[in-house]
């Protein structure tokens, strides 16, 4: 029984690893190249894919390494609205799943197996 929960734990870790680094991957794409001219509304914007990408996956890394769920649920939260940012589609009708949505599904699937294993370990 124990060998099932570490195992577990480790797709749950390496499920919200993967999604920390995928987020990180997306943020890439939006740093400045050196020498750069862009207008004032772009740099702008690049704040919002910071707070909205590089955050959350950073919190999402430390919350898989260290097994906090809370911090997992808040890389979740903060990281919804990016959707709205990058303009993509509703998940409701899509025609192919964005990319931008694939560290979300990571972290909520990874918070969910979290909470299971905690509930149960009780």
């Amino acid at each position: 029984m124990n060998y099932i929960y570490k195992n577990k734990y480790k797709i749950a870790r390496i499920l919200g690893v993967f999604g920390s680094l995928m987020g990180f991957y997306i943020w890439k794409d939006y740093i400045p190249v050196l020498g750069e001219d862009k207008p004032d509304w772009i740099k702008v914007l690049r704040l919002y894919y910071i707070i909205f990408l590089f955050i959350p996956s950073c919190i999402a890394l430390v919350a898989s390494i260290y097994k906090k769920s809370y911090l997992m649920i808040l890389a979740l939260l903060i990281s919804l609205p990016i959707t709205k940012y990058l303009g993509v589609k509703p998940f409701i009708f899509p025609d192919t799943l964005p990319l931008v949505y694939f560290p979300l599904l990571c972290y909520l699937v990874s918070f969910l197996m979290m909470v299971n294993l905690k509930n149960s370990e009780k």
